[in-house]
């Protein structure tokens, strides 16, 4: 599976990575631009890691565009979160059945989201 990561803290991406490249490709983006950027390539990616807080900005806007650009890719995001959320953004995640993570998240809960999205 092509799975794609966006998380600003770039340690813990890395360490995502690390972590599934025995059985995926596994790419990293550390901002809502790079994200998208590399979104923009159709098909590109399985599965997108997406954490909720990037410095300054938010995941949704990400998932936001992959709504409107690749509805397909759309409904294979998991979000990752350190479970706070602002008024908005909790607002916005209580009207999408989008499946969570929260941090710090154990191995066998993070492969099960993956299968999860396999299956979709």
């Amino acid at each position: 599976m092509q799975i794609l990561v966006v998380d600003d803290y770039e340690p813990f991406a890395r360490s995502l990575r690390h972590l599934l490249l025995d059985e995926h490709q596994v790419t990293i983006a550390t901002s809502r631009t790079s994200a998208i950027a590399l979104l923009g390539e159709a098909g590109a990616f399985d599965v997108v890691l997406l954490d909720l807080n990037l410095a300054g900005e938010s995941g949704l806007d990400v998932y936001e565009h992959l709504r409107t650009r690749a509805p397909d890719v759309a409904s294979r995001v998991v979000f990752m979160t350190g479970g706070f959320e602002s008024g908005q953004v909790a607002d916005a995640l209580s009207q999408l059945d989008v499946p969570r993570l929260e941090k710090p998240f154990r191995e066998g809960e993070l492969r099960e989201a993956l299968q999860r999205c396999r299956a979709a």
